[in-house]
């Protein structure tokens, strides 16, 4: 008989109680595991949803506690000279810790795993370590500190997590897992911090394009004024001798009165162009008259000239603009108009200027020929569509959108959304 056939068997309980508590055992893993999954995939998600930093800290410490159950936690940043770290977060306990500053040449865990690049869990007072020199003791259940750490291996911050109550009894899988949230959250930080200097540096070059728009317009403005108290004057003076000439001396020689009449014809042309440069350069009526008066002039000669039925909106609601946001404006819509005096070939024409909400819209329609747009883009060589360009250019320097919609044989739309704090002064207060 086989010596295993005189093995009493076990009782049939005790194999069932065994089989239990393994399948219990097996499952908790499972679920661990699973709520580690989804603790990264959480942070994941909120670190991607935003590059704004407190809410970056926030979430990101939240669901730190969440998942190592522990009950107060802190953000710790290290501060561009690498001396010191400042509390950036904080969720339960004394939130007056909130902005302290931490001398990472000192005795604190948070120096320790600064420098060390690892994480430190400690339960109870940890006497037992005594590898890691402490300035004082977390006499707590249980805390875990990790190091904040971006590609490659460099240390921005350090995440302290403390449970109060009772022990977290974290395990090293978990350990792991925080790890990965702190790394992930070092690279968020990261991209956050370039977002927000990409932001600085774009708000000054729209300051500088500003500042820059502002001094061309008052460049043109002197130059204008420059020119019709100079030259035009005196081609006017000029031109009004020469008529009192002819007047005086009459011609006896049909030749000479032919040459005269010529002159003549010539600096009237001439004062004309002269003319001409002074409103491009600098629109008068914008400083005698204001923007909808000037396009109400404008459009209505425009309009003659081609025929036009305009309708005319606006609509600013006592917006009162700044001057070389005036010229711009005007200036993209004295092109809209031209283009489509040029090609729409229309029968009607509409331009409005209206507030919505925090933006100046601008709108030029016209039903006439239109256009296929990508084609148009496409096709453009050197100098084609210069005005387009030249109104998209306009339109962004003051900080605007620029949009055109066109189809052949519909017509063709031109919009410019300017936000309001680009462009506007004070609002015009009614009596």
């Amino acid at each position: 008989m086989p010596v295993s056939a005189l093995r009493p068997s076990p009782p049939p309980h005790s194999t069932e109680t065994t089989s239990e508590g393994s399948f219990r055992a097996l499952f908790e893993a499972e679920q661990r595991k699973s709520q580690r999954l989804r603790a990264l995939v959480a942070l994941g998600t909120a670190l991607a949803a935003t590059l704004d930093l407190d809410e970056l800290l926030d979430k990101a410490l939240t669901l730190a506690l969440e998942f190592s159950g522990h009950d107060q936690g802190s953000l710790m940043l290290l501060a561009p000279e690498r001396k010191s770290l400042t509390v950036q977060a904080a969720v339960g306990g004394d939130l007056s810790r909130l902005h302290s500053v931490i001398p990472v040449a000192g005795g604190s865990v948070a120096s320790w795993v600064l420098r060390r690049k690892r994480p430190l869990y400690l339960e109870g007072r940890a006497e037992s370590l005594t590898h890691v020199p402490r300035a004082y003791s977390k006499d707590l259940p249980s805390s875990i500190s990790l190091p904040l750490l971006k590609p490659p291996r460099q240390a921005i911050g350090v995440v302290s997590l403390n449970a109060t109550r009772q022990a977290a009894h974290l395990s090293p899988d978990d350990i792991e897992v925080l790890q990965i949230m702190a790394n992930q959250l070092a690279i968020a930080l990261d991209n956050a911090d370039l977002y927000r200097r990409l932001q600085i540096k774009e708000q000054q070059l729209q300051e500088a394009a500003t500042r820059l728009v502002h001094a061309q317009e008052e460049e043109r403005r002197r130059v204008a004024y420059d020119i019709h108290d100079g030259l035009a004057q005196m081609l006017v003076g000029t031109y009004q001798r020469l008529q009192a000439f002819q007047g005086r001396r009459p011609g006896r020689a049909r030749e000479a009165k032919e040459e005269l009449s010529g002159l003549q014809d010539q600096f009237r042309r001439s004062l004309e162009e002269v003319r001409r440069v002074i409103a491009d350069l600098r629109p008068s009526s914008l400083d005698d008259f204001g923007l909808e008066r000037s396009l109400q002039q404008y459009l209505a000669e425009a309009g003659r000239e081609a025929g036009w039925s305009v309708q005319f909106t606006f609509a600013t609601g006592g917006l009162v603009l700044l001057p070389h946001c005036e010229a711009t404006i005007f200036r993209i819509l004295q092109e809209a108009v031209s283009n489509a005096r040029k090609h729409a070939h229309s029968p009607r024409l509409l331009v409005k200027v209206a507030r919505r909400a925090h933006h100046l819209v601008i709108e030029v329609r016209d039903w006439g020929n239109g256009f296929d747009v990508d084609t148009s883009r496409h096709a453009a060589g050197p100098g084609q569509r210069v005005g387009l360009m030249g109104m998209a250019e306009r339109a962004t320097v003051m900080g605007g959108a620029f949009q055109i919609k066109s189809q052949p044989g519909k017509g063709t739309q031109v919009m410019v959304r300017f936000p309001l704090e680009a462009i506007a002064g004070l609002e015009r207060k009614n009596p």
